[in-house]
């Protein structure tokens, strides 16, 4: 299992979709993914290439600086405004209905907090965390359709269910 993968992930409630995530559930955000060699610039939907040029290490520092430490980061496509919006720690609850399990990363404020809902998925070896929506209660929700994890997850809560091909 893979727990040092960071992922970027795209989508926001805004028609501009401003905002980007950065995710990854050992509190080790690799944010060398801001730079990764190959990764377009388009790709991290920042919304003046020019100026990410000129400012790239003022930008990927203040991220770092802000985020440093947490499972999920916020961060506008200019690079302004990121911000820890979930942290694996004793605080953070996983919990299953059997079909999908749910795991929750609260901030130190208590209030921002992240939800990500894994989706046992047998066709996908490793899988994405999906942006689905930024709620009224603070929450920042993602679905991850994952064969791995979810065992994973399942076997850490000693819960039921499955997660098989489909014949």
């Amino acid at each position: 299992m893979d727990f040092d993968k960071t992922y970027l992930v795209s989508g926001d409630i805004r028609p501009d979709s401003s905002f980007k995530y950065l995710i990854n559930l050992k509190n080790e955000i690799d944010f060398s993914i801001l730079h990764k060699e190959g990764l377009p610039k388009s790709a991290l939907g920042l919304t003046n290439p020019k100026i990410f040029l000129l400012n790239q290490d003022y930008i990927s520092d203040n991220i770092t600086k802000s985020c440093q430490g947490s499972s999920v980061c916020q961060f506008h496509t200019d690079g302004s405004k990121p911000r820890p919006i979930g942290s694996w720690d004793s605080s953070s609850t996983v919990q299953s209905d059997g079909s999908e399990i749910e795991l929750k990363f609260l901030t130190s404020s208590k209030q921002e907090h992240s939800i990500i809902t894994f989706q046992c998925n047998p066709m996908l070896t490793e899988g994405q965390p999906v942006f689905i929506a930024e709620a009224t209660d603070h929450s920042f929700r993602y679905e991850f359709q994952t064969q791995p994890l979810f065992i994973f997850f399942l076997d850490l809560i000693g819960g039921q269910g499955r997660c098989v091909k489909q014949a």
